[in-house]
């Protein structure tokens, strides 16, 4: 069963969330910034006179919810014998994406709000396809779930 189409979506799934976290998300620039900084999901860096200035203050729950979310279908995969568990597996995953999307806004906000431009990047819409291949992931589970009970209502 590990060789099904559930595995390749929640492997995609699982590879956009590394990818996201391995790019900048965003590109902050203004207020007390006079080149622009980078904000990756673990830190902001920005060069800072002749430095780079790396601040990881605000960046941790974006770094821990997506990393638990890739853990959370990593998981997933290897579960193919209990397909509810799976299931729930796969819908745990696109809650965390939701609270990161969301924290990622909160944090555009308090940028804007301080005068700083949020511009966002490629990077930060990789969680959104996560949450596609994740619910996509669930369907075709559920899908083989019906067809296995299906098989034995014949017997």
């Amino acid at each position: 069963m590990i060789q099904r189409i559930q595995t390749i979506y929640l492997a995609l799934g699982i590879l956009a969330c590394l990818v996201c976290l391995c790019l900048p998300i965003a590109e902050l620039q203004g207020g007390v910034l006079s080149v622009p900084a980078y904000m990756y999901n673990g830190c902001v860096v920005g060069a800072q006179g002749d430095g780079i200035s790396v601040s990881t203050s605000t960046m941790i729950p974006l770094f821990g919810t997506l990393v638990v979310a890739a853990a959370l279908a990593c998981f997933a995969i290897f579960t193919y014998r209990r397909r509810s568990l799976q299931m729930k597996l796969c819908v745990y995953a696109v809650l965390l994406i939701v609270i990161w999307i969301s924290t990622l806004a909160f944090i555009a906000l308090l940028k804007i709000r301080a005068g700083i431009t949020f511009r966002p990047l490629l990077a930060s819409v990789l969680p959104l396809l996560a949450v596609c291949l994740f619910l996509l992931a669930r369907r075709s589970i559920a899908k083989d779930e019906r067809l296995v009970r299906s098989a034995d209502r014949i017997r």
